[in-house]
């Protein structure tokens, strides 16, 4: 009896030991990396306003062995501007986060910002010169003023 007791009491403590064993193994760490105002020159006071996220990972097996290409993150760039249909990012934040478990481990870069919606592009296909163009003149400047708005009476009295 007493010989039963000691065996499931090993058995007991072992399978906790190698559960927790196991648990201890496996981890995750998140390193935040760089904060950009952009991820190319923009006129001061632009601002994205399009979310964009993207990353790139790498898979390790047994923590050493690489299954996938390594970590780039040009590419997670690319797929951020991709995600958002932008050629240009503002508040860019790049983190690498690491997962590590018994049999694999996973390391990601990861991008995220907001995109500036690109200008709206006239097509070249629009403007064709004619066979029978005239020469170009050359036009002078002229001075301009800027119109002055005014109210009207009736716009200031209020309703009743």
């Amino acid at each position: 009896m007493i010989r039963n007791i000691l065996r499931r009491t090993i058995y007991l403590y072992s399978t906790l030991g190698a559960i927790l064993l196991l648990t201890f193994l496996g981890g995750c760490a998140g390193i935040p990396i760089t904060l950009a105002p952009s991820s190319s020159p923009v006129a001061p006071g632009v601002r994205g306003t399009i979310p964009a996220y993207g990353s790139n990972c790498q898979f390790d097996l047994f923590g050493i062995i690489p299954v996938t290409h390594s970590l780039n993150t040009q590419a997670a760039l690319d797929r951020a501007k991709e995600s958002a249909d932008v050629d240009v990012l503002t508040d860019v934040t790049v983190d690498f986060g690491a997962s590590y478990y018994v049999l694999f481990s996973n390391n990601c870069v990861r991008v995220r910002g907001k995109g500036v919606p690109r200008a709206p592009s006239t097509s070249a296909a629009t403007v064709t010169p004619s066979a029978t163009a005239t020469p170009a003149v050359t036009a002078t400047p002229v001075a301009t003023t800027t119109p002055v708005a005014t109210t009207t009476p009736a716009a200031t009295t209020p309703k009743r």
